[in-house]
């Protein structure tokens, strides 16, 4: 027996066939018999390539030819379908958290109607849950992983454009980032728990710890700026929510095609590459955004500068007709005395 830290159990020998020595082990979901001397533990399977799985501590068992697509098909399903009940609340959890990001810079419109809103936000959430689900079941965790942006995140920023008053473009823009950032703390938490070989509870609590910690920074940080700053800005809203909806299809891109990003390292370093050319490009939109308002500031005094102008102006004038008529009148006056 090889364990996980590279401690080998010398065993004794048995009498009978080797699967039948092995079968407790086989029933078991994530034990694979693959050829006829070995059972791997598919959880602690690294890569799989034609020939040999690599496992950690740098073991490799030969993979026999004919076995190739059978060992890749059962590595798939221990990874993303092993426990539905875990992804759907992993799901759910990922979406609440999303959610609760973009609801930390939205004045809703329905804020004096609870009863509204949490029955709109609920039906959200059962639809994204059976959803969820229904893909999972009949077709993989895999397939919701590339159409999520469709079943999920699109219907999001469709509920918050119907129960705000913020102009599309702009919602657009914002919430996309929102779903963009998502998109990388759940990623690195699936990464982190992973490398840590943490169970179903470490990447809950990580999952939970990370949306709450995002949201208070927004809500304490992020909304003052968004409310005083970005919604002063009107123009441009368009061709800049272009760029998150560009970002997110080009992650997902990497992430999830051909295959789950954790079994192929080279992806992982071109995802979190982008991180930081986005993190690059955001600083500059960001320059972009306060020099257009403070340009459109400068606008602003502009024509308040002009309409007191012109107010003093229209009093001059007024000051100047009336004292017209005062001269009128007086001598008016003095013809009459005279």
């Amino acid at each position: 027996y090889h364990l996980a830290d590279n401690t080998v159990i010398h065993s004794t020998s048995f009498n009978g066939s080797f699967q039948n020595a092995v079968s407790e082990l086989l029933a078991h979901k994530r034990m694979l018999l693959v050829g006829s001397s070995f059972v791997v533990n598919l959880f602690h399977v690294t890569e799989v390539t034609r020939s040999d799985l690599l496992l950690t501590g740098e073991l490799r068992v030969p993979v026999p030819r004919r076995m190739y697509e059978t060992v890749k098909m059962e590595e798939d399903t221990m990874l993303f379908e092993d426990n539905i009940i875990f992804l759907i609340l992993k799901v759910t959890i990922t979406c609440a958290g999303t959610f609760g990001m973009m609801g930390s810079t939205t004045k809703f419109r329905y804020v004096k109607e609870k009863p509204i809103s949490i029955m709109i936000f609920a039906s959200y959430f059962i639809y994204v849950i059976i959803s969820s689900y229904a893909i999972i079941y009949f077709f993989s965790y895999q397939h919701l992983l590339r159409v999520f942006l469709l079943t999920i995140s699109c219907p999001a920023i469709l509920l918050l454009h119907n129960m705000s008053d913020e102009p599309f473009p702009r919602l657009v823009f914002i919430r996309a980032t929102h779903i963009l950032v998502s998109i990388y703390i759940a990623g690195t938490i699936t990464l982190i728990n992973t490398a840590l070989h943490g169970t179903e509870l470490s990447d809950i609590l990580m999952r939970l710890l990370a949306y709450l910690l995002v949201i208070l920074f927004d809500f304490h940080f992020m909304r003052r700026i968004y409310l005083d700053f970005i919604t002063e800005i009107r123009k441009g809203w368009g061709i800049l929510s272009l760029i998150p909806c560009a970002l997110i299809i080009l992650t997902v891109a990497l992430a999830f095609y051909p295959e789950h990003y954790s079994k192929r390292p080279t992806s992982v370093i071109l995802i979190y590459l982008l991180g930081a050319v986005i993190v690059i490009l955001y600083t500059a939109i960001g320059v972009f955004l306060s020099m257009q308002y403070h340009r459109q500031e400068i606008e602003q005094n502009r024509k308040i500068l002009e309409l007191q102008v012109q107010n003093i102006q229209r009093e001059a004038a007024d000051m100047e007709k009336l004292a017209k008529q005062t001269k009128i009148i007086r001598h008016d006056t003095r013809h009459i005395l005279s």
